[in-house]
This record gives C-alpha cells, structure tokens and sequence, in this order.
C-alpha cells in the first residue's frame, strides 16, 4: 500500500483569528455609531434648549417694549432704577385710575435672583417676564436696571440687562418712548 506524502488538507470556513478580528472590528465600529449618536442628540437638546431662551427672551423683549411705548406717562420711577411706574389710559377719559396704572420692577426670586417683572399697581402679585428661573438653567440674568430720560419729562425708557450662556455674557437693552407727557 502506498502511502501520500506531503499532501494536506484543506478546510473551509474561517479561523479564530479571522472570527476575532471581525468581531473587533464590528465593535469598532458599532461603538463609533453610539458616540455619534449620543454626540448627536446631546447637540439637538442644547439647540431645544438655546430655542427656548431665545423664545422666552423674544417674547419678553416685545412684552416689555409694548407695555412702555403703549403707556401714556411715567407716574413714578425709583431713581436707584429697580422699579416704574407706567400708566396707560385705557378707557381714554385722560384721568389716572388705579386700574390703568402699572409696575414694571426688579424683584429677586426665591433663589435670590433677580428677575423683571409686571404687576398691576391693585395687585400684589406679578407675572415674571424675564427671570433665571424662567429660562433655561444655562442661562443667568444679571445687572437689571431701568435707564430714563433724565429730563423732567420721561419719555425714554429702557431696560439692561446681562445674559450668560455657556460662559459668555452678552449684554441686552429693551427700548421704548412714552406716547405722552409725565404726569
């Protein structure tokens, strides 16, 4: 009987190793797809979060600007510039009624906070228009102040004010003029 020398067999499939290496290299890139994902919604939720504030800050910027240009005088304003006093004549008879007088202030919140906002001068209650509380918490408000005309009549009004976004502070102004004269 003759016997085979130097002839091999061959086996189909793959090797360990083989079988290692592409299961290494599925979890490469399957991790890769993860921190993409994850990279990707952290990015969406600070976008929602920077669209809120900036929808949150639009609004009260027109709130407060309409309140001031819709008022027909100062009454009274605190000259350390925490508070005013506006008074728009809703029924048009040209006299003051309580009920047609109105506070814009600076009030801290229950963290210490500072916060802006409108109160009817028959109420002790507000509504806070611009306040930490009332954006995100990325976001702080800072350096509040009222700026008026310094001449007798007030007709100028404006509101400053410092944001801070993820470490960078910006400075804000909301402008308005009185329709009328003080009173």
């Amino acid at each position: 009987m003759a016997q085979k020398t130097g002839t091999f067999r061959r086996y189909f499939g793959f090797t360990l190793v083989e079988l290692q290496m592409a299961l290494i290299v599925t979890a490469i890139i399957l991790s890769s797809v993860v921190s993409l994902s994850y990279a990707l919604n952290a990015a969406q939720r600070e976008t929602e979060h920077l669209s809120d504030n900036q929808t949150m800050l639009r609004y009260a910027t027109s709130r407060i600007g309409d309140l001031i240009r819709y008022s027909d005088a100062v009454v009274a304003y605190d000259a350390g510039g925490q508070w005013i006093e506006l008074w728009s004549d809703a029924n048009g008879d040209g006299l003051q009624d309580a009920s047609e007088r109105f506070f814009i202030e600076i009030v801290n919140d229950v963290q210490g906070l500072p916060s802006v906002q409108y109160r009817p001068s028959t109420s002790g209650s507000g509504t806070v228009l611009i306040g930490n509380y009332s954006l995100q918490s990325a976001v702080a408000i800072s350096n509040i102040q009222f700026v008026l005309d310094p001449v007798a009549d007030v007709r100028f009004v404006g509101l400053l004010f410092d944001m801070e976004t993820d470490g960078k502070t910006n400075g804000y102004q909301i402008c308005g003029a009185i329709r009328s004269k003080c009173f």
